[in-house]
């Protein structure tokens, strides 16, 4: 869907590159026909002035709704095909009036897609066959077969160049989506990161702060989870141990979590945040609660001499006039810190 919506974007602006042209190639076709300077007889200079209006209309349209961009490049496209077939019936003296052709199925190709644009070389061929057999054509079947294999090739090669480019912008947004998700995502346990945390509390405090909400909608509770005595694990287990800990916390944060709304997410080293939109202080308390006892008799699957690991937990909530995001972080983060002057392994919930 991404690279959908890219590449139309991407023709949408394109097609308003072709409309400014063709208008000003109208233009310019148009004025030297109403002064007689080019005269093309009363139907093409009549078709002129219709064609140059309607690419006035469509550049117009695809400005004010820009949402309606296959409809506009669809109007334009059947405007301009009967207009370049109408010249073939009524221009007998422009010998190269096939060649209009040409950036007709290119711009079919490159903005409506494939499909289009072999209609478009299909309806070349059916106006060539007629306006040849009517003798309004002068040319050898060598000639004739040269446009009709040309226009094929050409045909062909935006085929290919279609299908190239629109693997290329998968591949792109596939990669970019990618890197997204590595940007917001905790490598080690899967959880968001800090940034994506942020991001989360500032949507929830922007653009209306919660007091100027009603209702579960305007609260906000947050924990701070931070493991105990975290350095001697590393010490005494090694990194790899101490990484092994953190990945089956992360598992503990999501089990007790399912089918909550809550956002966990590990901001750095050892420590956790869980973000509880329409939670009351009350309920976040037990739910850290809950995290707190399921943590301590986890089966981290370190080893025996590991003991029992435990954690802190500092919980904030908005309701205690805490109306931005840096307020709610630093609150729960000071109330994380009680818990551990505390004693550790316990719950601490902040109080203005």
């Amino acid at each position: 869907r991404l690279a959908w919506a890219r590449s139309e974007d991407i023709r949408r602006r394109f097609l308003m590159v072709v409309l400014s042209v063709a208008l000003v190639w109208g233009g310019l076709m148009t004025i030297p026909t109403v002064l007689g300077w080019m005269p093309l007889g009363p139907v093409q200079s009549a078709n002129n002035i219709a064609f140059f209006v309607a690419n006035a209309v469509a550049l117009i349209a695809l400005v004010l709704r820009p949402k309606a961009f296959i409809h506009v490049a669809s109007g334009f496209f059947l405007a301009a095909f009967a207009y370049i077939s109408a010249a073939q019936f009524f221009v007998l003296h422009d010998q190269l009036r096939l060649l209009l052709f040409f950036p007709l199925v290119g711009g079919a190709f490159l903005i409506l897609g494939s499909a289009p644009g072999w209609a478009m070389i299909a309806g070349a061929f059916g106006v060539f066959a007629i306006a040849f057999a009517s003798g309004l054509f002068d040319l050898s079947p060598l000639a004739a077969s040269t446009f009709v294999l040309t226009l094929t090739v050409t045909g062909i090669f935006f085929q290919v160049f279609e299908v190239q480019t629109g693997a290329a912008l998968h591949t792109i947004s596939r990669q970019n989506l990618a890197l997204e998700v590595a940007a917001r995502q905790d490598a080690l346990t899967g959880l968001l990161n800090r940034r994506a945390l942020q991001e989360s509390l500032q949507s929830h405090f922007i653009p209306d702060p919660p007091s100027a909400r009603s209702g579960e909608a305007a609260v906000l509770s947050l924990a701070f989870v931070d493991v105990d005595r975290f350095k001697e694990i590393n010490d005494r287990f090694g990194h790899a141990a101490g990484d092994a800990v953190l990945v089956a916390i992360a598992d503990v944060l999501r089990a007790v979590l399912d089918g909550n709304d809550a956002v966990a997410a590990r901001i750095g080293g050892e420590e956790f945040a869980i973000m509880l939109p329409g939670t009351r202080l009350a309920e976040a308390h037990a739910v850290s609660e809950r995290i707190r006892t399921a943590v301590a008799a986890a089966d981290l699957g370190v080893g025996p001499d590991l003991g029992p690991v435990t954690v802190s937990i500092g919980v904030a909530s908005s309701e205690a006039a805490l109306h931005s995001a840096d307020a709610i972080l630093r609150a729960a983060d000071a109330a994380m810190y009680v818990a551990k002057r505390d004693g550790r392994d316990r719950v601490v919930v902040w109080v203005d």
